[in-house]
């Protein structure tokens, strides 16, 4: 599976983000008390949905895309676009900060290629570990609205 955000004819096709990412709420309402002490409330009506995506295993290819359509597509937070979830569904989003950051996590290890690697005179053999770089992790939030 893949998320996408797509704008025109552009689309950004990402993996899913990881699990336990936020989606927020927020009424945009008023709520005090009068010189009497009684309380009111006023709605103003708006709603506002945040959602907050991680990545914790971007590869360079997906951040290249990622910061082309946040650059170059989009705009920063200038634009709108569609953003598909995991799920299929599509949401009318736009990005919240006009910044996007990446933290390169370094070299990930596996022991798990098959290759072994014999230590010295005893020839105990360990296994080795496989080396990948280009692996990123990021964060943001936008600003939703389902689309109808």
């Amino acid at each position: 599976m893949s998320v996408t955000f797509t704008s025109g004819a552009t689309v950004c096709r990402i993996q899913n983000p990881d699990v336990q990412n936020t989606v927020a709420l927020d009424k945009e309402q008023v709520v005090g008390r009068s010189v009497a002490g009684a309380r009111y409330r006023y709605d103003r009506g708006v709603d506002t949905i945040t959602m907050r995506l991680s990545w914790s295993n971007l590869r360079d290819v997906e951040k290249a895309a990622l910061l082309t359509f946040f650059d170059s597509t989009v705009d920063g937070t200038i634009t709108e676009f569609t953003y598909t979830d995991h799920r299929g569904t599509g949401w009318t989003a736009q990005f919240v900060e006009p910044s996007l950051e990446f933290a390169e996590r370094g070299d990930v290890q596996s022991g798990s290629d098959g290759t072994f690697q014999i230590n010295g005179s005893s020839g105990t053999a360990y296994p080795t570990t496989t080396r990948i770089r280009g692996v990123w992790s990021t964060s943001f939030l936008l600003e939703v609205t389902a689309v109808p």
